[in-house]
């Protein structure tokens, strides 16, 4: 007996008796067989009763396995959401798609803007084209698709979508962890009451019944076990102060998750028993990485969770089920992951995949169609976290190897730290034998190092924001976080320094207009900055390529503009050029996505003559000024007295090699506006 059916078997039992005979189980596979992936969130290996979990039953997902194939060393292909997404999408690891780190809720974050590309390809549309209904019922996370709607669902091969964009939502008010309403229905915003976990079950059956009469594969991604930790009728939590969030959830509240997510994989495989089309549909459970400590999911024997590569953060609990067709009662060693499913169940549905399209999977349907095992070959795990911190992680045969970078500056493989385990004599990876075996981990870390170049040679280029970067709080070159040293103001008491950002602020009603000038000079630049302020008749804003006439006083350079329509009383955004030139743009369609009282995320690029901003993810102005100014000052500035504004500087880039707003350089020339004339 293997090492990891020692390991399972003496730990757990099998509630249920197999009810199929060998003849019926080894019965051939349809031509066209349905498909389900049901996908839970944060469940770690223990998450299931019949994977050990001590503290709840889950009678329905262990059923699955009973009358299925239990998989005892399946992983996710990232232990954290995005990433593992775009990898079991795409069948292939998620670098080549340029999404290594969870899509960020927060607009100045980095990886914000990225998302799945459309010039993947995903199991969804090759589905789709071999005449296949297709649907995703639940969490997306493959782009903030309201922002930039190439990053929806359903231009990805999906022909249904229900469910929401964002990392997680609230279960019971749906708001998104960026902190706005998100549950749609196809590509409309839609208000409705109910659990998600309830809702997400209710779809699903939907799809079901109205998809019975032709081949289908529905992806179902559960919400549950993901944090907000709430039970049906619990109240909201995630409010604009976020002041009712549950941070260490009592094991009752988990277990009413569980319950909500047991029972609607109970109702799922009835509807199929129901419709007739259990004998023709394959269900893949699993979940996209390892638990969160307050799930209560991870086994005890496994090291780390969610967010590492150590074996708690991507081993999961997955079964196989298909009754007449898998073998009922099995459980198998093979070593499986998940961006194994999308050529699995295009081998079954008799669909390929584009003549030199690479898929980094494999079929591993001979494992549960014939107890087979799986030629040997090495697996590899690697993602950056949100503050730009790496782990890299490779599997070869019963050896693993783990490497972290502390202290590391953000984004880089600095301060490279070795691990090497032997999983098949320690599981819980407590023994480093690094020391005792110096030169396999010296070969399997050039393995890994060619396999992080080769996947990420011609990955898919991603936006990163504007320009691909790391990620820092503020950018020391031009402010310190700290207080205002190389800024001046003829006002000081107007500007001050809370919390890593610039604050201006006005207790008068002095409309005279206040600057915060930057000693550092900008031509060719890349500036990444956020600003909140109350909305009032006024405006914030912030200069670039100016300066002050000492003569008459006159400031002369250009504007990106955060203020309010005195007409419509609402935020809006703008460009244009001060000094008596008139305006470059007059295109305020940023008020649509302004965020009031709340951070908003401005970026403003200047080349050459040409200058785009964008507000919160979409390009605002777009134009010319070959007779303006190619090199000025940077500068804040407060109008209209009696306001707060902050100015919190992100980035600031000079001479940069630009990817901007979702969009690359050519692209966004098209968007350019005729040139501004003198005197316009």
């Amino acid at each position: 007996m293997s090492y990891h059916l020692r390991f399972i078997t003496a730990l757990f039992l099998l509630p249920f008796l197999s009810s199929w005979g060998e003849e019926e189980a080894n019965r051939p596979a349809l031509d066209k067989p349905n498909f389900i992936i049901i996908m839970v969130d944060d469940m770690g290996y223990a998450g299931l009763s019949s994977y050990g979990n001590p503290h709840f039953k889950t009678p329905e997902m262990d059923r699955l396995g009973a009358e299925g194939m239990r998989f005892t060393d399946f992983h996710s292909s990232c232990p954290v959401c995005s990433p593992m997404r775009a990898g079991l999408l795409t069948g292939r690891y998620q670098q080549r798609t340029g999404v290594e780190a969870i899509i960020h809720p927060y607009s100045q974050h980095p990886v914000h803007y990225t998302g799945l590309q459309r010039e993947e390809i995903t199991f969804a549309e090759v589905l789709q084209d071999a005449g296949y209904a297709t649907g995703i019922i639940g969490k997306w996370h493959l782009g903030y698709a309201k922002e930039q709607p190439k990053y929806h669902p359903q231009n990805h091969g999906f022909d249904e979508f229900v469910g929401y964009h964002s990392g997680n939502i609230d279960f019971t008010n749906h708001y998104g962890d960026h902190f706005e309403h998100d549950w749609w229905h196809g590509k409309e915003e839609v208000e409705e009451e109910g659990y998600s976990t309830h809702l997400i079950n209710k779809y699903a059956l939907d799809f079901l019944e109205r998809h019975q009469d032709e081949p289908f594969c529905l992806y179902v991604a559960h919400e549950a076990m993901h944090a907000p930790f709430q039970g049906p009728g619990d109240p909201p939590q995630r409010l604009y102060n976020n002041d009712r969030m549950i941070r260490n959830p009592d094991i009752s509240i988990i277990q009413e998750m569980s319950d909500a997510l047991d029972e609607g994989v109970g109702l799922l495989r009835e509807k199929l028993i129901e419709l007739g089309l259990d004998k023709n549909t394959l269900v893949f459970f699993f979940s996209d990485n390892g638990g969160q400590n307050q799930t209560q999911s991870n086994h005890p024997q496994l090291r780390g969770t969610k967010g590492s590569v150590w074996e708690g953060g991507h081993r999961v609990p997955a079964i196989a089920w298909w009754p007449g067709t898998v073998k009922a009662g099995t459980e198998t060693d093979a070593l499986g992951i998940s961006i194994d499913l999308m050529p699995t169940m295009l081998k079954l549905a008799k669909a390929s995949v584009p003549e030199g399209h690479l898929l980094d999977g494999i079929d591993i349907s001979p494992v549960f169609l014939q107890q087979e095992s799986l030629p040997e070959r090495p697996l590899f795990w690697s993602y950056i976290g949100n503050r730009g911190n790496r782990q890299e992680s490779m599997r070869q045969g019963p050896w693993k190897l783990v490497v972290d970078h502390p202290d590391a500056t953000p984004g880089t493989f600095e301060n490279e730290s070795l691990e090497l385990f032997n999983l098949y004599q320690d599981i819980s990876e407590k023994i480093n034998l690094l020391e005792k075996y110096p030169e396999r981990a010296a070969t399997m870390l050039a393995q890994l190092r060619e396999w992080y170049r080769e996947v990420t040679r011609d990955a898919t280029k991603q936006p990163g924001g504007w320009l691909s970067r790391n990620y820092v709080s503020t950018d020391a070159s031009v402010f310190n976080g700290k207080n205002l040293e190389g800024w001046s103001s003829e006002n000081p008491d107007y500007w001050s320094v809370e919390e890593g950002a610039m604050v201006a602020n006005s207790d008068s009603e002095d409309s005279k207009t206040q600057y915060l000038w930057s000693d550092v000079e900008v031509g060719d630049f890349y500036l990444s900055i956020d600003v909140k302020q109350t909305p009032f008749n006024g405006n914030g804003g912030i200069m670039f390529r100016a300066r002050k006439e000492e003569d008459s006083g006159k400031i002369i350079g250009y504007q990106a503009d955060l203020g309010v329509s005195p007409i419509e009383g609402v935020l809006w955004g703008k460009l244009f050029h001060t000094g008596g030139r008139g305006m470059v743009d007059m295109n305020d369609l940023g008020k649509e996505y302004v965020r009031e009282e709340r951070w908003n995320h401005i970026e403003i690029l200047a080349v050459g003559d040409r200058m785009w901003t964008a507000l919160n993810g979409r390009i605002c102005t777009a134009v010319r000024d070959p007779g303006g100014q190619r090199v000025g000052q940077l500068a804040l500035q407060l109008s209209h007295g009696k306001q707060t504004i902050h100015y919190k500087i992100n980035r600031l880039v000079h001479n940069p090699d630009v990817e901007l707003a979702g969009k690359f350089e050519n692209a966004l020339n098209s968007l350019l506006k005729p040139p501004c004339n003198e005197g316009s």
